[in-house]
C-alpha cells in the first residue's frame, strides 16, 4: 500500500488550512479531519485522518488512513 506523505498547515483557525499531499498543494478542500491520540491506560490507541477535496470536473477526491494499535 502506498501511503501518501501529508502536511497540514494551519495559520488561522478561521481560514482554510494548506494541505499538501506528496508535496502537492491540494485545492478545493471540502473537509480535513485528523484524530490523533496517545495510548489509553490499557495501551490502546486509534489514530486516523480523512481529507476530502474536489478535483477536476468537480470529482470528489478522498485520502484517509486509520491505525489501531495496542502497546
Amino acid at each position: 500500500m502506498n501511503v501518501p506523505h501529508i502536511r497540514i498547515e494551519i495559520d488561522d483557525i478561521g481560514k482554510v488550512p494548506a494541505v499538501y499531499i506528496d508535496g502537492k498543494l491540494i485545492k478545493s478542500l471540502v473537509r480535513v479531519h485528523v484524530d490523533w491520540n496517545t495510548a489509553d491506560q490499557d495501551g490502546v490507541k486509534l489514530n486516523s485522518y480523512n481529507i476530502e477535496a474536489l478535483g477536476d470536473n468537480s470529482t470528489q477526491q478522498e485520502y484517509g488512513q486509520q491505525a489501531y494499535s495496542k502497546l
